[in-house]
């Protein structure tokens, strides 16, 4: 195992953790205190299930590094969480939790979903080299002509145009 996919996996877990304890807090304090969250223990309770989640999702992207979908599936119910918290509209310290849950699996999500990307793109430096002064020209010459192509193109639109009669300079009043 990588170190950066085991720093993803406690990230996550840490976020679900935190997100699912949050949750309890939340829907408990939620049931006692109605007035503070005008009865919306259920909706807080939802929390709960996306802490849930996310730690599974962290397990399972632990378990197969190359499954990077489940990290990205911890991104999106970190983000959901912070959304769902600003649509609580709450202010109370009590909200804490799932913030700090929420972010870090957040950054969780984003380690282990950049983590294919970081090792293909590191293969791919190190199978690089330095292309020879010949190699270099051609590719020159090759951009050159695909962008002389180009504006070649542009300017047969652009005079068929004119000679269509569709884009004049001066319009008429």
């Amino acid at each position: 195992m990588r170190e950066s996919s085991i720093t993803a996996f406690v990230l996550a877990l840490i976020g679900g953790i935190c997100v699912l304890v949050g949750g309890i807090w939340l829907t408990i304090a939620g049931a006692f205190t109605i007035p503070i969250y005008g009865g919306k223990s259920l909706a807080l309770g939802i929390f709960a299930a996306i802490g849930i989640l996310i730690i599974i999702s962290s397990i399972i992207s632990y378990r197969k590094p190359s499954a990077k979908k489940w990290g990205v599936v911890a991104l999106i119910l970190g983000i959901s969480s912070i959304v769902s918290l600003l649509l609580l509209r709450s202010t109370s310290s009590i909200t804490a939790l799932p913030a700090i849950g929420g972010v870090t699996s957040i950054i969780g999500g984003i380690f282990a979903t950049q983590l294919s990307f970081i090792s293909q793109a590191d293969k791919t430096m190190k199978l690089a080299i330095k292309p020879g002064r010949s190699e270099l020209w051609l590719s020159i010459k090759i951009s050159l002509l695909g962008i002389g192509a180009i504006g070649l193109i542009g300017f047969v639109i652009k005079l068929l145009s004119f000679a269509a009669g569709g884009a004049t300079a001066a319009s008429s009043s």
